[in-house]
C-alpha cells in the first residue's frame, strides 16, 4: 500500500510540476514568465525575434526567497546545440496572478 500512495505521490509531481504541488509556479508559467522577460530586454527586433522563437524548459525547483522564487530555465535559441542557462525571478501580484519579479 505504501508503494502504491508513493507511486500515486510521484505521478502527482510529474503531471503538476514540483514547484506548483509545494506552492511555487508551475512550469508553464515560468517558460512564460522566462519568455516575457526575454522580449522586454531584447535591445533590437533581431534579438527579439530569437527571444520569441527560443526553446524554453524550466529546470529543477525553484528557490523561495521571500515570497519570490528564483527558477533556473535552459534556454536554446536559433535551433543551436548550445544551452544556457538562466535565473528568472517570479512573484504572485496583489491579484494572484505569477509574474516577473525582476
Amino acid at each position: 500500500m505504501k508503494f502504491i500512495k508513493s507511486s500515486a505521490l510521484l505521478v502527482a509531481f510529474l503531471i503538476a510540476g514540483c514547484n506548483q504541488v509545494m506552492g511555487g509556479p508551475s512550469s508553464s508559467e515560468i517558460t512564460r514568465i522566462a519568455k516575457e522577460d526575454m522580449l522586454k530586454s531584447a535591445a533590437t527586433p533581431e534579438l527579439a525575434a530569437i527571444a520569441r522563437n527560443a526553446e524554453i524548459s524550466p529546470k529543477g525547483i525553484c528557490n523561495p526567497q521571500g515570497g519570490k522564487y528564483a527558477c533556473a530555465v535552459d534556454v536554446k535559441t536559433n535551433g543551436a546545440n548550445e544551452v544556457k542557462t538562466f535565473v528568472v525571478v517570479i512573484a504572485k501580484d496583489a491579484s494572484g496572478n505569477w509574474i516577473s519579479a525582476q
